[in-house]
């Protein structure tokens, strides 16, 4: 009884629970419903948005400034968790352009990211852009088409659309275009604007706009007077005559739209969204290009609005304009002023010691004056302040001084350039700002043949997020008379800088006492053009101690006069003590760093995510035995990337294109070619345009020879099976198309050249360079000028026709310059833009005329030049378009003598075997 009696209790206390969690959940259910009736929370339609337009671009080095606009978002933690992160763009964009954006950003706000396309909306009145419409005549806009249609739809897109595109969820928009960057640094604290606006009743903030040009804004006067008189179903609209003070500006208080705030319920109110809807029903801003910037003051006067007011708490440089917006920018020129004024006394004290001491005349003066207990640097001090300086580098020679390194992190790796010169033995300085920012480093030095195998990022690729990577170039720094060393270039700075887009980041020069004759010649404009300079000074009196016009000091003023004049500022200096501490000389070398007083550098924030936490083993992970004592725990600190995959495929029929038949019959490759498909593997609807066929079991024979591929448009499908297949095989690869291999492989075993085919060497808006240069470049890239050329892949659209002429030409060493293996596309026809000499205009093609004989002839001068043609693999995407590999035939190679009765024979026994089949379907 007493078992039963407990038993019961316990069913009691269960039903009971059972009751009350059902009682619960069904009123929260009843909660919830009612909730769900009543639409989202007050708290939830707090949500804020950051949001910014742009258009598909061709290459990946034209997203740096959207890539720098949205790393700058992600260092101000108040706006990441707050809003989230749109980026809207029109047309579709490539799921290798977006993961590169997301990959260049970086987090926390990478992976956040919302890509929206918006082409459908975008492109929705362009059919009335630039026209004279019936609504457009009615409302006296006439029809001129500004810069250009999308500039016109941009206009719509950001006035009538956006309340529209974005969900009813977001409360508010933070509108930062990609030509703008937050500051976010020393006295600057960027914050959430929102909470401020709000409680102050704010709907639009951004920087005021007084008045716009009158001239694409023809009729707007009239047509917001105009409805303003709807007062009887619209009382709230007011409309004040606009003052005409300055001829051709309509004056009317605007907000400065690329940074704005606005506030979505009130755009998507009755009162506002009925203007908009008349604005883009009068055709307006298609016909006369309205633009948004007016037009929302103008909606704002309308409506009772106050005139626009700074965004509270945010400060940017509108990049395009050079200009600085919000309250920081008066931080920001106090800060400025102070230090230009600084280092002028510094200069103006500078100059009265030279006169007070020597007359004012350098060449009196000496270098280690004892007398006035004085030396030469000591009219110099790095005066100019830098609170964000660091070392970058090792703790001692090689290492260099930097104001600001984080700040790279805001300039897209695509635009983002660091030169230097001389490395010698030793690149820490470029692997670990490699390793910390998404630059290129552009490592140059003539006195070696590549980068040091025993150096942390020799192989130009440091293993962390940043993205940065180092090139190299056998070639130095030079003047108009200096042009070689041990006869490798030596090539001006100006000249360097124009390679790279005009504008180097950082200047890193240790070129050993060369710089005295660079800086002599240089002009102050090309210094203009650099924005921190990183020079170890080599001053030549070693044990003397002279004055005179042979001294050294003269160069010594003049560079750093130079250096004043383009705006340069020394800001730290190290003396180098080893040559009196180890060779009883004086301390003739220094090293100095400057920095533009209006650079990034001096405008940006230390700040990112994670600096905290930074393991440095990851900056020089490539060889972790540098930084550590034992061999033991070498394992523990990182494990070896597996073994890389050589995937290749058996040889198959994929189409045939009757016009390249009169190449005749392939000839037989011997067992010894090893015949494969080397396949592309990337995914697309075009999966297998890009394979090759090689013979791979010759690429263990080719040694430390080099691959040249001609012909990248940014794609190394190609390079990265070689590097898989052939361990050994350095890859050459040339495209004077391609301004930024942003896809080559992070590997020293891929080098990247941006040149041309041509039949002689010559620079113009591309740089053309003969085979010949590039068998010698491709070879010296490798570290070995006597090597050969193992595989020659070439996919140049037409310019094979002019390429291969030049490689059975060439002279020399013919045994080690003719490549052992021929990979080639051959174009029948070719787009115009391609101009390819002997082509001839079709329509919007251009085509090779006698493409019969062409190809015959083609056939004849490749066997009389030992060449076998041991596969033609017809491209199925192109009908004119025909993959062949060339082998060179001897002692090691050789081809079967019936190889033309064998290959006449296949057709017959294929076609009789689809006629079995046909016939016999069980088959």
């Amino acid at each position: 009884l007493q078992a039963n009696y407990h038993q019961t209790a316990v069913m009691r206390a269960c039903a009971l629970r059972c009751s009350a969690w059902l009682l619960v959940w069904g009123l929260a259910s009843v909660a919830g419903q009612r909730a769900a009736d009543r639409g989202p929370s007050e708290a939830s339609l707090r949500k804020g948005v950051t949001a910014t337009l742009i258009r598909k671009a061709e290459r990946l080095s034209q997203y740096t400034g959207l890539i720098e606009r949205t790393r700058a978002i992600g260092l101000v933690r108040a706006l990441v968790d707050a809003y989230d992160h749109v980026i809207f763009h029109d047309g579709p964009m490539d799921a290798a352009h977006e993961s590169h954006i997301r990959q260049q950003v970086g987090e926390p706000l990478g992976s956040r990211l919302q890509f929206i396309d918006v082409a459908a909306r975008f492109h929705s009145r362009d059919g009335l852009i630039g026209s004279a419409t019936k609504n457009a005549i009615k409302h006296g806009c006439p029809a001129t088409l500004y810069r250009s249609k999308g500039y016109h739809a941009m206009c719509s897109f950001w006035y009538n659309d956006i309340p529209e595109v974005l969900a009813v969820s977001y409360s508010h928009l933070l509108r930062i275009d990609d030509d703008c960057v937050l500051l976010h640094a020393g006295g600057i604290h960027a914050r959430d604007p929102a909470p401020h606006l709000r409680n102050k009743g704010v709907h639009i903030a951004a920087m005021p706009y007084s008045s716009d040009d009158a001239g694409y804004a023809q009729g707007l006067e009239a047509f917001f007077a105009k409805l303003a008189q709807n007062v009887s179903h619209h009382p709230e609209r007011r409309w004040s005559a606009v003052p005409h003070t300055v001829p051709g500006r309509l004056a009317i208080p605007s907000p400065y739209t690329n940074v704005m705030w606005l506030d979505l319920a009130w755009a998507r109110s009755d009162p506002v969204r009925s203007v908009r809807e008349a604005v883009d029903a009068s055709g307006c801003v298609a016909s006369n290009r309205w633009g948004d910037l007016i037009l929302w003051g103008a909606t704002m006067r309308l409506l009772g609005e106050a005139p626009p007011m700074l965004i509270p708490g945010l400060t940017y440089l509108h990049i395009s304009h050079n200009t600085c917006v919000g309250s920081g920018c008066a931080v920001l020129r106090a800060q400025t002023a102070y230090s230009r004024e600084l280092y002028a006394l510094e200069v103006a004290a500078r100059e009265h010691r030279l006169h007070a001491f020597y007359g004012g005349d350098v060449d009196r003066v000496v270098p280690w004056d004892g007398k006035r207990h004085m030396y030469l640097w000591d009219f110099f001090p790095p005066s100019f302040p830098c609170a964000m300086k660091e070392r970058v580098g090792n703790f001692a020679e090689g290492g260099k001084v930097m104001c600001n390194p984080a700040a790279l992190r805001l300039v897209g790796g695509n635009g983002c350039h660091v030169l230097s010169f001389g490395v010698s033995g030793d690149v820490s300085f470029e692997s670990m700002l490699a390793a910390r920012t998404p630059c290129v480093i552009h490592a140059n030095d003539p006195t070696v043949s590549k980068l040091p195998a025993t150096a942390p990022g020799a192989d130009h690729a440091p293993c962390n997020e940043a993205g940065g990577r180092v090139t190299f170039r056998r070639v130095g720094l030079g003047t108009s008379t200096l042009r070689s060393l041990d006869n490798h270039p030596l090539i001006r700075l100006e000249d360097h800088l124009k390679e790279l887009g005009g504008h180097a980041h950082v200047l890193k020069v240790d070129v050993e006492a060369a710089e005295w004759e660079v800086f002599k010649e240089l002009s102050v404009e090309a210094l203009m053009h650099v924005d921190q300079l990183l020079i170890e000074l080599h001053f030549p009196q070693r044990t003397t101690n002279a004055a005179g016009p042979d001294s050294g000091v003269r160069s010594v003023f003049t560079l750093f006069r130079k250096c004043e004049a383009a705006g340069l500022y020394p800001f730290s200096w190290e003396v180098n003590h080893n040559p009196s501490g180890f060779f009883g000389q004086r301390p003739w070398a220094i090293e100095y760093s400057f920095v533009r007083i209006d650079s990034l550098f001096t405008k940006t924030s230390l700040e990112f995510p994670g600096a905290a936490n930074v393991n440095m083993t990851r900056f020089l992970c490539q060889l972790p035995r540098l930084l550590l004592s034992d061999a033991s725990s070498k394992s523990a600190v990182l494990a070896m990337p597996p073994k890389p995959t050589c995937v290749t495929q058996p040889v198959m029929s994929r189409a045939r294109h009757q016009v390249f038949d009169v190449l005749g019959a392939v000839s037989v490759a011997p067992t010894s070619c090893g015949l494969r498909n080397f396949p592309e593997l990337v995914e697309g609807p075009k999966k297998g345009d890009d394979d090759k066929r090689l013979c791979s079991a010759m690429l263990n024979e080719h040694g430390n020879d080099v691959v040249v591929s001609i012909g990248s448009n940014n794609e190394f499908g190609f390079e990265e099976q070689v590097l898989k297949c052939a361990p050994s095989l350095h890859v050459a690869t040339f495209d004077c198309t391609v301004r930024e291999a942003t896809n080559k492989p992070r590997t020293p075993r891929v080098s990247f050249h941006p040149y041309c085919i041509s039949s002689k060497d010559s620079a113009q808006t591309r740089t053309w360079a003969s085979i010949a240069s590039i068998a010698s470049e491709s070879a010296a890239a490798n570290g070995n000028p006597g090597g050969r050329i193992a595989i020659l892949k070439m996919d140049i659209e037409g310019w094979e026709w002019v390429a291969l002429p030049q490689v059975l030409n060439m002279t020399g060493d013919r045994g080690r310059i003719l490549p052992r293996q021929i990979a080639v596309e051959v174009h029948l026809a070719t787009h115009q833009r391609y101009d390819v000499p002997g082509f001839v205009s079709k329509g919007a093609r251009a085509v090779l005329p006698r493409h019969q004989e062409q190809l015959r002839e083609l056939r004849r001068s490749m066997e009389a030049a030992g060449y076998a043609l041991v596969d033609r693999n017809d491209n199925p995407w192109c009908g004119h378009c025909s993959e062949l590999l060339f082998v060179r035939v001897d002692s090691s190679f050789t081809v079967a003598a019936d190889s033309a009765a064998g290959h006449r024979f296949y057709p017959v026994v294929a076609t009789l075997f689809a006629s079995i089949v046909t016939a016999c379907p069980f088959l």
